[in-house]
């Protein structure tokens, strides 16, 4: 899917100003986690961007091969940590099931964690099981951290909240408009960490949108054609 798409729209129609606003990310972070990666898509943009160090956390095996083939072809083999593994919010390692929804391609988009997703309904091809690994500990050091966990990511952060508290570092999130949790995290980080909450358009836009948290909800990404939130220390556009 995520190449198909890219070969008929390019990155910035199939991602929009997200892109550009991770690779700029990315050229002043000293230690980068995606979580999440997929085939490659923005370690590929986020690995040729940094200097810093690069740890890629994808858990189904030959989606993980993917990647990893992805990254050798764009000249990062050794430059990026590719771990096949999910992220959780216990804190120590342990294996986890994976639901591997039927989406008619070899590489689905939709795998989430079988337990304390805020997704459902989606359709199951199979379930796997895959080593886990403690988001606190994946984030220790990180100074920029994406997420795309389809649903979890609210658990993970709130398991690593005291890092993120401590070293503040930025975050990319994609928040699904059923993500009540993850919004109300979001509006509790900013207020905390003194964030920026900045809504990131998917298409049709170059505005970032600044919101407020007390007029932030799981429903504000979609007023402004968007799924991707960065929290940040000041705001992302220089004009604003």
């Amino acid at each position: 899917m995520v190449m198909d798409a890219i070969y008929w729209f390019g990155v910035q129609g199939y991602e929009g100003r997200m892109a550009d606003v991770w690779e700029t990310l990315c050229s002043t972070a000293k230690c980068i986690v995606e979580v999440g990666a997929n085939v490659g898509l923005f370690t590929v943009l986020g690995g040729l961007a940094t200097r810093g160090s690069y740890v890629a956390v994808e858990p189904v095996p030959e989606i993980a091969d993917l990647l990893n083939r992805n990254i050798a072809r764009n000249g990062l083999a050794g430059k990026i940590e590719v771990r096949q593994a999910a992220a959780i919010a216990a804190s120590i390692e342990s294996p986890v099931e994976i639901n591997v929804p039927n989406e008619g391609r070899g590489a689905p988009v939709g795998a989430h964690l079988m337990e304390r997703s805020e997704v459902s309904g989606r359709s199951r091809l199979r379930v796997i099981k895959v080593p886990g690994l403690p988001f606190k500990d994946l984030i220790e050091q990180a100074d920029l951290i994406k997420i795309d966990a389809e649903g979890i990511e609210a658990e993970l952060l709130q398991s690593g909240k005291d890092r993120i508290v401590r070293n503040r570092p930025t975050i990319v999130v994609e928040l699904l408009p059923e993500s009540n949790r993850l919004a109300a995290l979001v509006r509790e980080l900013a207020s905390t960490c003194g964030y920026t909450i900045n809504v990131i358009p998917a298409f049709g836009s170059d505005e970032i949108v600044i919101v407020a948290p007390d007029r932030f909800d799981a429903s504000t990404p979609q007023k402004y054609n968007s799924k991707d939130v960065v929290l940040s220390s000041g705001p992302l556009d220089p004009r604003q």
